[in-house]
């Protein structure tokens, strides 16, 4: 009996121990220097990210005007008190948006676009509205990288001409360790497949997809198995559109953006991902 007991009180310790360890990790994923955090608000048919490592801050996309407060609701979690780049897809009010407020709201170093500002009058406005505010526009193309702390963004950026400003989003390749994500933007299925053949799988290969276009259209198989995401985000609330339901197929975890704050923090070898309820939110 005796035996018993100290082989039980043995396993009790183990248990206790084990799980110590498991919170520790956890811990240290959420305070470590040079993490690598990703961003989601509480917004619905829109798309807006930031991504802060290295005492840097990214947004991408800026969503509606009408998710400014949701946006300030997210940065103010992430105690962000200045943006050192916004970078935007594609001129679509779902995207650019709140851009004008949020560069009254904070300081921005600066902003990167995808398009002339002669593509069209939203174009011509984020242009307008960072130069009359001494903010450096800087036009991007396929191939450029830019760097928030340790973490690279690789741009794919379709350029061809006669085809959907959705069609034509900057994509985003996210690179932190042996970590990755990819932020797509609007593209749909077509535009996917040819970033797979002319970038190869490895530059597909994600740990976390932003599903394309709020979830509104499936990829082609080949593709979303080639992806292999461990999570899905998806900017919108949960209904039965046909990229949903291919997502809610797989076997990654499905977040959708319409609850709450999402947010992935990286060591550069695995993800931790939390919800923080909001107080914008109906």
């Amino acid at each position: 009996m005796r035996k018993f007991a100290a082989f039980f009180m043995a396993l009790m310790l183990l248990h206790v121990c084990l799980v110590a360890e498991a919170e520790t990790t956890a811990t240290d994923l959420h305070t470590a220097d040079g993490t690598l955090r990703l961003w989601f608000p509480q917004v619905t048919e829109a798309d807006c990210a930031l991504i802060q490592c290295g005492g840097q801050n990214l947004l991408v996309d800026c969503g509606t005007k009408n998710d400014f407060e949701a946006i300030c609701e997210m940065l103010e979690a992430a105690q962000v008190e200045k943006l050192d780049a916004i970078f935007i897809s594609h001129p679509h009010h779902d995207h650019m948006g709140a851009l004008e407020l949020l560069l009254d709201a904070y300081p921005v170093g600066t902003l990167y676009v995808c398009h002339d500002k002669k593509e069209s009058a939203k174009a011509s406005n984020m242009w307008r509205w960072a130069e009359t505010r001494n903010v450096p526009v800087v036009r991007c193309h396929t191939g450029d990288v830019l760097t928030v702390g340790e973490t690279k963004l690789e741009l794919y950026l379709s350029e061809r001409s006669g085809v959907d400003m959705n069609e034509r989003s900057g994509v985003l390749r996210l690179e932190f360790g042996s970590c990755s994500a990819l932020l797509t933007a609007d593209i749909g299925p077509y535009t996917m497949q040819l970033i797979h053949e002319q970038m190869g799988d490895a530059w597909l290969k994600a740990d976390i997809l932003k599903f394309p276009h709020h979830g509104a259209r499936a990829l082609y198989d080949a593709e979303m198995q080639t992806i292999a995401p461990d999570y899905i985000v998806i900017s919108a609330e949960k209904q039965g559109r046909d990229g949903k339901k291919q997502a809610e197929a797989q076997s990654a975890t499905v977040i959708y953006t319409d609850t709450d704050i999402t947010c992935f923090t990286c060591n550069g070898t695995a993800w931790l991902q939390r919800s923080i309820a909001t107080v914008t939110k109906e």
